[in-house]
């Protein structure tokens, strides 16, 4: 984020409300923990903030991210989006990362980022990922009532 946005964030969860903060702490977020894969790839950095710096892109996002200190600590990103295979409208879990070192913000963040959405957002489903197969994270999507919709398949070129 900007440095003249930041001088005024306490700790806690912010809304990230401009393309330039989203290209700002998505940039801070990857670089702070080493690269991200999603969806079982490396997240391309320059592509992503290039696609959502699109201002008709950008506007079907939800981001958020969790600050201590003045530093970010996690970060999500929420997509809207229409299921045609269910026929219904749909939050989907785009990107959802946090700082190894900082414990427990990750999943404040998770709640209260979907409670803030439920307010502003009238949606039938939420779609969440777990990508990189991870046990703790499958748990945590069991306790809050996900069900394991499939595995998925992919093949690159």
């Amino acid at each position: 984020m900007s440095e003249a946005t930041k001088v005024d964030l306490k700790n806690g969860i912010h809304k990230i409300e401009s393309i330039e903060d989203l290209v700002s702490i998505t940039t801070e977020m990857y670089a702070k923990i080493g690269g991200y894969t999603h969806f079982g790839f490396e997240l391309n950095l320059s592509s992503f903030n290039s696609y959502f710096s699109n201002p008709q892109r950008f506007k079907d996002l939800c981001c958020f991210g969790y600050f201590c200190d003045n530093e970010l600590v996690s970060y999500i990103v929420w997509i809207k989006i229409y299921d045609a295979r269910v026929n219904k409208k749909t939050i989907q879990e785009y990107m959802w990362v946090s700082d190894s070192n900082a414990k427990g913000y990750g999943v404040k963040l998770f709640k209260k980022s979907l409670e803030y959405i439920k307010n502003i957002y009238k949606f039938e489903v939420i779609l969440v990922g777990n990508s990189e197969k991870n046990p703790k994270l499958e748990k945590f999507y069991k306790r809050n009532g996900f069900k394991l919709e499939c595995d998925m398949f992919y093949k690159s070129n």
